[in-house]
């Protein structure tokens, strides 16, 4: 009986070890096996999708360096009176708008629809936000969002879609799900909504509707496109007056209820500023609460003219880096000391920087002209570490050590230390003073 108990025992013990196994094994199948950073390179966009109210630029996902940090990218650009159809994805998504104005809202699912506009039908939806050049915007995981442009110029949006991201359970191709119209973004021609591909008994059982406004539904003879231009504008809706928040902690908030959309661009508080070399401001889950549901953070930075950004690596994430004017000279450097990367990145241009890669970043407009970039990042918290500065690693070791470590004198080795600006340097001679 003993013999078969310790039996029965190893065999559970096989069974929970084998299951084990197997769900490692398939939650790792979303990582791709092995990457290869030896040479990156600044991407342009491969691929634009044209629509009646804009087109839709899109970074190939299946370029190693997207692919190996698993995230994708995308760049709307809307025309005055055009309306992104309402669509989800199955990753979250953090938006940069470069340039215009806008409404749009973000149909999180389980919310209750607790606005209403005035008007005969008194119409209850979520609540509607205003977006502008500057504006960062959050996406959960599976909300659907809809983007209007109610100014007089494009309205141009940068999208990164985190597919690695724990909440996503497909593989890492970036999936978008439209609920309505025919957009046509594959490259077979094909496309449709989500009712479109249901039968048309069906979606007018369920909406309880008659099978005219069910085949309308369905958009099947729609050429218009994932942006269309609405003739008598959406001149009912107006966005809700956004509530100021102090600096939560998120326990007594829920997605409901936080702000999706944060201006950055035009923040009086930066949380590192030279008067003579720039800026860099980071939005994570302290001053936006609702990045802690994404999972992802961004930087804002500005490097003016000649100025640098020390070498520094991201701690607990990658970065998508998008040029948003100027040009800027980068510099990157992967393990045992390989540089990777050495050129320019220009507007409109992305590179990507693998956790713990070292990466430096300088003007390189040549003129009066500034570096400008926004970098999503795959952490709602992102923490950088420099190599350079007041609150550098070189900085934080004995000098006996750095001595040893690059054969110096006590003299010299002192100086590795006197840099007392903290991450942005001034061009020219080296300023000891600490800004």
């Amino acid at each position: 009986m003993a013999n078969y108990s310790s039996l029965l025992s190893l065999r559970f013990g096989f069974l929970v070890l084998f299951s084990t196994c197997l769900a490692l094994s398939s939650a790792h199948q979303l990582y791709p096996t092995k990457c290869s950073f030896d040479k990156l390179t600044a991407l342009e966009p491969t691929k634009r999708v044209e629509s009646e109210g804009g087109f839709t630029d899109y970074w190939d996902s299946n370029n190693h360096q997207f692919h190996c940090v698993g995230v994708s990218a995308l760049r709307y650009s809307i025309k005055p009176k055009g309306l992104l159809l309402p669509h989800y994805v199955n990753a979250p998504r953090l938006q940069y708008v470069l340039q215009g104005t806008g409404i749009l809202e973000t149909v999180i699912p389980g919310c209750p629809e607790t606005f209403r506009e005035q008007g005969p039908h008194g119409d209850q939806h979520q609540k509607i936000h205003a977006a502008r050049e500057g504006d960062v915007i959050v996406v959960p995981t599976g909300s659907a969002q809809w983007i209007y442009n109610n100014g007089e110029t494009d309205m141009v949006i940068f999208s990164v879609i985190d597919s690695a991201n724990e909440n996503n359970q497909l593989d890492l191709k970036f999936r978008k799900f439209f609920l309505g119209g025919k957009p046509q973004e594959e490259e077979d021609g094909e496309g449709g909504n989500m009712f479109s591909g249901l039968g048309l008994k069906t979606v007018a059982e369920s909406l309880d509707i008659d099978r005219g406004i069910a085949g309308k539904v369905q958009g099947l003879d729609d050429g218009r496109g994932s942006i269309i231009i609405v003739e008598d504008e959406l001149e009912t809706l107006s966005p809700a007056v956004e509530e100021e928040r102090g600096k939560g902690n998120g326990l007594d908030e829920t997605v409901c209820t936080l702000r999706l959309v944060h201006q950055l661009a035009e923040s009086v508080d930066a949380d590192k500023y030279n008067p003579r070399a720039g800026y860099l401001t980071a939005l994570n889950t302290p001053n936006l609460p609702v990045l802690q549901y994404v999972q992802l953070g961004v930087d804002l930075g500005v490097l003016y003219k000649n100025a640098v950004m020390a070498p520094h690596y991201n701690l607990n994430c990658h970065a998508v880096i998008y040029g948003t004017k100027g040009r800027g000279w980068i510099e990157v450097v992967g393990e045992n000391g390989r540089r990777v990367f050495e050129g320019e990145v220009k507007e409109g241009q992305i590179l990507i920087v693998p956790q713990n890669f070292v990466v430096a970043k300088k003007e390189a407009g040549g003129s009066d002209e500034e570096f400008g970039w926004v970098a999503v990042k795959t952490s709602d918290n992102p923490m950088i570490s420099p190599l350079a500065g007041k609150l550098s690693l070189l900085r934080a070791m004995p000098l006996p050590v750095l001595r040893h470590l690059f054969r110096l004198t006590a003299e010299e080795a002192n100086k590795l230390k006197k840099r007392g600006e903290l991450t942005l340097f001034s061009p020219g001679p080296a300023h000891h003073t600490q800004i």
